[in-house]
């Protein structure tokens, strides 16, 4: 299925860096927020209805770029947003009002940052850091340069652990130990991460300790894998197109939909 995509203005910032744009869970009146950081260092959140776009909130621009923005995983932290300036991290509520400020030790800017409770993953481009309640937890270096990060819950509904796409074609699983507990060879390099909820395919209800891995490719490719706290498989593969196109990298992954049913292959 092809899908004609158009361009709608909505909003004009400064530059922003990749993975500074979040989209907000809806709320009570089912308004869609979204909330942009850019390299002015300003973070904003808009709202679209009935084409009308309202602002709810602008900080004030610093010399601090904002390099990544995210949503918290914790159970309490659905609606919270947390974002990097600098070597700071920071966390605000849909309203604008700072509620968390930690300053971190860290020389580089933080360009992957996932939260979940009182833990604090920030990415650099080789280092992964782990802070817990403010304090330092440990430390990954990555043989090479990391790509994209995200969170499973792979001990545990709340037991969260990062995986790390890296320039070596390959995705890491760190463990509690900040050792790499599975490493996945991609075939090329792998762009974008995303956490499924549900368990789609063939795989779907055969476990309650399954958990759903998409991953994108710099060659167009989708694929899912499918892990539990001893083992990894791939799943299903959607391929981009005939070989003839072009392939551009996959950047962004969302799931809305069971894939499987979308020109899947097994593996």
């Amino acid at each position: 299925m092809e899908l004609e995509l158009h361009r709608v203005d909505l909003l004009q910032s400064s530059a922003a860096a990749p993975g500074t744009l979040l989209v907000l869970p809806p709320g009570e009146n089912k308004t869609q927020k979204v909330v942009v950081g850019d390299l002015s260092g300003v973070v904003q959140c808009f709202s679209v209805k009935k084409g009308e776009v309202t602002l709810s909130f602008k900080t004030l621009p610093s010399q601090d770029k904002v390099t990544s923005i995210t949503l918290g995983m914790g159970l309490k932290q659905k609606d919270k947003i947390f974002y990097t300036a600098g070597n700071s991290i920071r966390g605000i509520t849909k309203k604008g009002k700072e509620f968390f400020r930690f300053t971190t030790s860290l020389t580089e800017a933080i360009s992957q940052l996932r939260v979940a409770d009182s833990h604090i993953w920030a990415g650099c481009q080789y280092t992964h850091n782990h802070f817990i309640e403010a304090a330092d937890g440990g430390l990954y270096m990555s043989p090479d340069k990391i790509l994209a990060t995200e969170l499973i819950p792979l001990m545990g509904p709340s037991e969260w652990l990062p995986v790390l796409a890296c320039r070596d074609c390959c995705i890491r699983v760190i463990g509690k130990d900040n050792k790499p507990l599975f490493e996945i060879a991609t075939g090329t390099q792998p762009t974008a991460l995303r956490f499924v909820t549900d368990v789609h395919g063939p795989a779907a209800g055969s476990s309650t300790n399954l958990r759903e891995l998409l991953y994108g490719c710099q060659d167009g490719r989708l694929v899912q894998l499918l892990l539990d706290s001893k083992t990894v498989r791939q799943g299903f593969v959607i391929q981009r197109g005939s070989s003839q196109e072009p392939r551009a990298a996959v950047s962004a992954i969302h799931c809305g939909a069971d894939y499987s049913k979308v020109c899947a292959q097994p593996a």
